[in-house]
């Protein structure tokens, strides 16, 4: 994916609205049902009127949520499943939501969903549709009942209801998510971007892609936080915002990077028939790394079945780069690699797109990819692998969108869908139904696993 042309805005939640007064809910008479809520699980409201409907999914009832303004508000709620729990115990929650608006505009609420500490959890839901809702959080005591929260930002002029919740001890364990092993993922700086930076327990540095030349003083911050060297740096593709930054930094910096794996090997009668407009870069990095020889150790040509082992850090190369006729050049040329750390594998598509389901054809490949729990999807979230691809992915918990607020919400400055060119909502949607359990994107800026 290249030159998405619309800048970053950034969010901030401000935890100092829990401090709203609470407003007691009153009592509301309820149905019977299958997973039913009642007006005893509702213990109060925060900055909301808030009651019990009957307009829960297959008549089950639900809470009915209204947000006095944009600030923060929910309710918090009681069920017997916590009454074995302590204050402070995590719990996994799976529930149905829907969002309804007065003054609907592209067809999806602006509103986040929060925790009470105001942690994003998921937001820009498809209006009047019940879709997943699933999140950890805290079992807190509130007025001596022990209670989960359900929080909403942005929510004025929504209705938001919760059906059918369901608590368990099925909680995902992110601490320590990799072992040692550190993972940055990169914000752009003016565009998307896609960069990742791994840092080892020894202070080994793994680079993947790094984005635009914009993103390059980004890029060589962050790695002399470290150290004037990088020990491995694969790239997926040629595309400019994942290569760009690197032939900065080859041409511009003295980092040292001591191997260097990538491959670029299309005919120019196949890029000038079927390339795009960042087709220059292959020469260009060619160049750079014939201008720079000397500050590259090994440049490695990346081939399917090669393993490669830095520190706790195994990477495994699951596909040859492909550049076909007639194909999405270059995004089906992606090199899908495969991150082994010491808790976790994680699986990099890059803008895998078609070519997925191709790959889907060799088994070796799918026994690779089902034992990732952690997935960078592909092409940024939208226009990328197929539902067939993701549903694949048995073991996917995990979701990273190299994606900044724009390309995450689809938004041109309007609100959430109304950039309607871009598809990540509707992957959003997606793995909401998978019940993906954690999702991560650069909607606030740099992340930062450890």
């Amino acid at each position: 994916m290249s030159k998405l042309s619309i800048k970053i805005s950034a969010a901030v939640l401000l935890l100092a609205t829990l401090l709203l007064p609470a407003v007691k809910v009153g009592k509301t008479a309820y149905a019977e049902g299958d997973g039913m809520i009642k007006t005893e699980n509702i213990i109060e409201a925060v900055n909301a009127d808030c009651s019990l409907d009957e307009k829960g999914e297959n008549k089950v009832n639900s809470v009915k949520i209204q947000p006095k303004d944009n600030n923060f508000s929910g309710v918090w709620l009681t069920f017997d499943e916590l009454k074995e729990k302590n204050a402070g115990d995590k719990v996994h929650i799976e529930a149905r939501v829907r969002f309804e608006a007065t003054t609907p505009l592209y067809g999806y609420s602006l509103a986040d969903i929060t925790d009470n500490k105001g942690n994003v959890i998921d937001g820009q839901y498809r209006l009047n549709k019940w879709q997943n809702l699933l999140f950890d959080t805290e079992v807190y005591l509130r007025n001596g009942v022990k209670c989960v929260f359900f929080g909403i930002k942005s929510g004025k002029d929504n209705s938001v209801y919760l059906s059918k919740v369901t608590i368990s001890d099925d909680v995902y364990d992110d601490k320590n998510m990799f072992g040692g092993v550190k993972m940055y993922m990169l914000e752009p700086e003016q565009f998307q971007t896609e960069g990742f930076m791994f840092v080892t327990d020894s202070g080994k540095i793994v680079m993947l892609d790094g984005g635009y030349g914009y993103d390059k003083t980004n890029v060589v911050r962050l790695i002399r936080q470290y150290k004037n060297e990088v020990d491995d740096w694969y790239i997926s593709h040629y595309h400019v915002d994942h290569v760009e930054a690197l032939i900065r930094v080859l041409n511009e910096e003295d980092i040292y990077i001591k191997n260097l794996y990538y491959d670029f090997n299309v005919s120019q009668e196949v890029l000038d028939k079927y390339g795009d407009e960042d087709n220059h870069l292959v020469a260009e990095m060619k160049q750079a790394i014939e201008d720079n020889r000397s500050k590259i150790g090994n440049v490695i040509t990346p081939k399917k079945g090669d393993e490669f082992v830095t520190d706790d850090i195994k990477v495994k190369v699951l596909n040859d780069a492909k550049f076909r006729e007639a194909a999405n050049m270059p995004n089906d040329s992606s090199i899908v690699y495969k991150f082994e750390t010491p808790n976790k594998s994680i699986l990099f598509l890059g803008d895998i797109a078609d070519y997925g389901d191709i790959l889907l054809q060799d088994k070796d490949f799918v026994k690779e990819i089902q034992t990732c729990e952690v997935v960078q999807l592909g092409h940024h979230g939208q226009h990328g692998a197929s539902d067939k691809f993701y549903k694949t992915l048995t073991s996917m918990e995990v979701a990273l969108y190299c994606a900044p607020q724009w390309l995450f919400d689809c938004d041109d400055g309007k609100g959430a869908g109304s950039r309607t060119d871009l598809l990540t909502l509707r992957t959003r949607e997606l793995m909401r139904v998978l019940k993906v359990k954690k999702t991560y994107s650069l909607k606030y800026g740099r992340l930062i696993i450890e």
